[in-house]
């Protein structure tokens, strides 16, 4: 492991665990993930430090600084479209090349697969957004052969209860591929490869929301 001696710019273990476990100030806070932002070799460490750290009965999620997300965008100057995220296959984990504003980020985290029941800890990326009178999350998991799963979860903004009778459809060149009613609460997209997607939520009455999705 590196320290500050050897490598002036790169986080020692001990920072990125008192990250990790939200002892930072605001101020060392916001200092650790600029500079995670900017060095690959630093993230890695972050990542496996988590993987370390991670408990069985830790499921929480920490929300992203609406600076850090704006950060993240910023690092890629691509010319925006109508696309509301751009996922890219990087190794073993997925990686976000550009974001809407108006989907939240949320910092990646380590937990069983999302249907694995049991599996090791992966790393799952989660965003939300929020359309009309729901709020809308979309876990998004890795899996083999370059191919993503992605449970999309909903609840009401007022009640916070599961909705069960919104329909989610995935559409690929104006062809639908999947369309299913939520099970308490949420549904699977699953082995989705390279390609243009739009993920669409809709009730009985009418389309509630869309998520257009690229994976490169």
């Amino acid at each position: 492991m590196r320290t500050k001696n050897e490598h002036k710019k790169c986080l020692t273990e001990t920072e990125l665990g008192a990250y990790v476990e939200d002892r930072l100030s605001p101020s060392e806070r916001e200092d650790l993930e600029g500079h995670l932002l900017l060095c690959d070799q630093c993230r890695d460490e972050f990542i496996a430090v988590r993987r370390v750290m991670i408990r069985d009965d830790v499921v929480d999620v920490i929300e992203a600084p609406d600076h850090l997300m704006q950060k993240v965008i910023s690092m890629f100057p691509e010319k925006r479209s109508i696309l509301d995220l751009v996922l890219a296959f990087v190794q073993d984990s997925i990686k976000i090349i550009s974001c809407a504003q108006d989907l939240r980020l949320v910092m990646p985290r380590f937990a069983e697969g999302l249907r694995s029941g049991g599996a090791a800890p992966s790393e799952i990326i989660v965003l939300r957004k929020s359309f009309e009178d729901i709020n809308v999350r979309f876990d998004i998991e890795k899996v083999e052969k370059n191919l993503c799963n992605i449970r999309v979860s909903v609840d009401d903004i007022d009640e916070k209860k599961p909705q069960g009778a919104i329909r989610i459809g995935l559409i690929s060149r104006g062809r639908e591929l999947v369309s299913g009613l939520l099970e308490n609460g949420e549904t699977f997209l699953e082995d989705m490869g390279k390609g243009e997607y739009i993920i669409k939520i809709q009730n009985r009455e009418k389309v509630i929301g869309e998520v257009a999705l690229k994976i490169q």
